[in-house]
């Protein structure tokens, strides 16, 4: 049985952004790239799989686009694949119309990361949960693209910030499309872990439980904040 592992988070002094880290304090980060990714684009809410891929191209390439930061990707095609694990060789995003007892009903999504000595993250998924309305466009649901470009965050070895203009902020609403545009405390967490300065790193550390199977060391997202969650609605809003 693979253990969960929760993590260090390395916190900046001079912003809001923070990143994910191992016991040792290591950066989680990926070293081979491009990233490859697939899509299982299959889902109940009548997303065509065009507008569900293009989503997903378009989240992945907001973190490839930040000037400074080597990172990349590279869409492998379309999966029949519905479940996560790094056994199966993919990194993938997929809807789950069972989302697990034991996930929080709120999250929107999920991302996943497994993660070997020295932090280097060798595999990751991103669940969707469909107990929650989806749109692509401009419908009146969650916007998908704007779930997926935080999701890719935490995937990257982003964790949560406090800056709630960032895409890396911790929760959304409905028809917010706001996060699918970084900002600057987005793109200095980008640039931190993948501009090749990761030696020069803050000494200012927030731990939480740690532990160690054997082999891989995987990250389940919701034990440091791997996770979007649905804003839920003051009582002036309505329901």
């Amino acid at each position: 049985m693979v253990m969960l592992l929760a993590t260090l988070v390395t916190l900046s002094p001079a912003h809001a952004w923070e990143v994910k880290t191992n016991s040792a304090g290591d950066p989680l980060h990926w070293i081979q790239v491009p990233v490859h990714y697939s899509v299982n684009p299959t889902n109940s809410q009548g997303l065509s799989d065009s507008s569900v891929i293009s989503a997903v191209d378009s989240a992945f390439s907001t973190w490839q686009s930040v000037d400074g930061a080597k990172i990349q990707f590279r869409y492998d095609g379309k999966s029949n694949v519905d479940t996560y694990g790094h056994e199966d060789g993919l990194n993938l995003v997929f809807f789950e119309s069972s989302w697990p007892a034991d996930w929080d009903d709120d999250l929107l999504a999920m991302a996943l990361t497994w993660n070997v000595d020295g932090g280097e993250i060798i595999a990751m998924d991103m669940v969707v949960n469909e107990d929650h309305p989806w749109s692509t466009g401009s419908g009146d649901g969650f916007d998908l693209q704007n779930a997926l470009t935080h999701e890719v965050g935490h995937a990257i070895g982003l964790a949560h910030t406090v800056e709630e203009s960032a895409t890396m902020f911790g929760s959304s609403s409905r028809e917010d499309r706001e996060k699918r545009d970084l900002v600057d405390d987005d793109e200095q967490a980008a640039r931190y872990l993948y501009s090749g300065l990761l030696g020069d790193r803050p000494e200012f550390f927030c731990s939480s439980a740690s532990g160690r199977p054997e082999g891989l060391l995987p990250l389940l997202a919701t034990l440091f904040g791997g996770a979007f969650l649905r804003r839920r609605r003051s009582q002036t809003d309505g329901v």
